[in-house]
């Protein structure tokens, strides 16, 4: 049953409502989209960050954000940040949408 709910699915696109099919993500609105978020990316809520790091968490998402005196350090932090993340998702199959990092 859940499956039904994430395969076959489409984004309908501009003023001619041409589709495109979707092959990942979780419907908005869907009941169960924190629970799936939370069995899929439990352990990321629990990588460790650099010191100047912090994790915002969100029923379902993430954000990241940074606080240090000087702007490279700042860079840095949330660069091997971004990193870690990249390569987590990568070991699980998933791709992160780098337009929205």
């Amino acid at each position: 049953m859940l499956r039904s709910w994430l395969s076959d699915r489409t984004l309908l696109t501009g003023e001619e409502m041409s589709s495109i099919p979707l092959t990942c993500g979780v419907p908005q609105g869907l009941v169960l989209g924190p629970a799936l978020w939370n069995v899929s990316y439990g352990s990321l809520l629990e990588m460790q960050v650099p010191p100047g790091v912090h994790r915002v968490d969100f029923a379902d998402g993430l954000d990241i954000v940074g606080i240090a005196r000087i702007g490279q350090l700042l860079e840095e932090a949330l660069n091997s940040t971004l990193e870690a993340i990249d390569a987590w998702m990568t070991q699980k199959g998933l791709q992160l949408t780098h337009h929205k990092s």
